[in-house]
């Protein structure tokens, strides 16, 4: 039997025992396929940000208008996770991404009517992307008390490799159909399209997610977990080396997701279809990744997270070298598959580590300094594309990615040497590395 089909066959075992898994919660099965229809709509969206920032752009400063643009959807989420803290601090998971979605689906349904009506400008723009984002943070941490507090410890991997392979699959289509529906018709309507994918999932987790009045604290004890969020990941090391390891990788995430519209128009002379369909096959790569989360299992969390982050380098790197589209498009799909299995381990290993109480303040205080990595990639990738070529800043985010990794491996060594026990996986047996 080739590598190959053992591959296929084992992401087929795993998709079926992690289906398993979501059966045998029927909450969590009922909420799942509003999450998926809203990832779609949220990846319809990735290819028409880009592409109305390029529209609506000055001459000669399309980089620093893109990247202000895709900074819109993370920064102002980093402003909400202080200055909503009161408001969220009396809010159970289920309201949090109602009241998310219900900003999400408001703001760009105002970016459509502006558009057609001829009123969107460069400020009005940057402004209703930043609305619809100032929740973010908020309902990624409500998803994470959710599936916490519905899941059973031993079966939490499962549940987000599921939950993974979800936002893959809504990756393979989203970019793709947002390119078409952009190049047919134009990027406004991707918005439409995405206001109602946001609906639609507030409507679902309505429906679908039961209240949780016992396990939602009071106001002051909710503002009291909310301010420990950030001694709560102090208080792991591991936990914090990941934190500080993810957000470098984020951070230069920003220079390929800022350059990768301009490396596309410039490089190969396509448009929103090409930059579509380079993330749609980045997604298929990543769904395949996503199936085989659980193998991860089998390695010390470190060590899983060290070998992804230089496997995910080397990739980007490739990208940026390829000579020819096709080529360069097929290194993304190869960079989806090494990458994926990294978020839904690490989701995990955050679930396992702490308290369901204490998920959404650690969920919330991940989520808010997460959301400061790609932005800050997009406000330095932006104005070096200024002076370098897309393609010289795509290849220099994977070769910093790899210093990176090398930095982990480092770190990992030190930790051996103080003697200090690498903490593994919960859920499985485990072999010494």
């Amino acid at each position: 039997m080739t590598t190959a089909n053992k591959s296929s066959r084992r992401a087929i075992r795993s998709l079926a025992e992690n289906y398993r898994v979501i059966r045998s919660y029927p909450g969590l099965a009922a909420l799942l396929p509003g999450v998926f229809i809203n990832s779609l709509g949220g990846a319809m969206v990735v290819v028409s940000v880009a592409w109305l920032a390029l529209e609506i752009a000055p001459s000669g400063y399309e980089g620093a208008w893109v990247a202000l643009c895709l900074g819109a959807l993370y920064v102002p989420g980093i402003v909400g996770r202080f200055a909503l803290s009161r408001l969220f601090a009396v809010l159970d998971g289920r309201a949090i991404i109602v009241l998310d979605a219900f900003v999400r689906a408001a703001s760009y349904v105002l970016i459509v009517v502006t558009y057609h009506a001829g009123g969107l400008s460069g400020g009005v723009y940057l402004g209703l992307l930043a609305v619809g984002s100032v929740t973010a943070p908020w309902a990624r941490g409500g998803l994470h008390e959710i599936v916490a507090t519905t899941v059973g410890a031993e079966d939490r991997l499962a549940a987000n490799s599921w939950l993974m392979a979800q936002g893959s699959i809504a990756t393979i289509v989203g970019p793709a159909v947002g390119g078409i529906v952009a190049a047919a018709a134009n990027p406004a309507v991707v918005f439409a399209c995405a206001a109602l994918a946001a609906a639609t999932l507030m409507f679902v987790v309505i429906l679908s997610v039961r209240r949780r009045p016992s396990s939602v604290p009071s106001s002051r004890a909710r503002g009291s977990l909310t301010s420990s969020g950030w001694a709560a990941i102090r208080s792991n090391s591991v936990v914090l080396h990941l934190l500080i390891l993810t957000f470098c990788v984020g951070f230069l995430f920003g220079f390929l997701e800022v350059a990768l519209p301009l490396y596309v128009l410039n490089s190969f002379g396509s448009n929103a279809l090409g930059l579509g369909a380079m993330w749609s096959l980045f997604g298929a790569g990543a769904v395949l990744g996503s199936f085989l989360s659980t193998l991860y299992g089998r390695l010390q969390f470190w060590t899983a997270a060290v070998l992804t982050t230089a496997l995910w380098a080397v990739a980007i790197t490739l990208v940026g070298l390829a000579p020819g589209f096709a080529l360069a498009t097929a290194f993304m799909a190869s960079a989806g598959v090494v990458y994926a299995p990294y978020q839904a381990v690490a989701s995990t290993f955050i679930q396992t580590s702490f308290s369901s109480v204490q998920l959404p303040s650690v969920g919330a205080a991940w989520s808010s300094i997460m959301m400061v990595a790609a932005p800050v990639g997009y406000f330095v990738g932006g104005p070096l594309l200024q002076v370098l070529s897309p393609r010289t800043v795509v290849v220099i985010s994977g070769v910093a990615t790899l210093a990176v990794a090398l930095g982990g491996v480092l770190l990992g060594w030190l930790r051996r040497r103080e003697g200090r026990i690498e903490q593994e996986m919960p859920g499985h047996s485990f072999g010494a590395e």
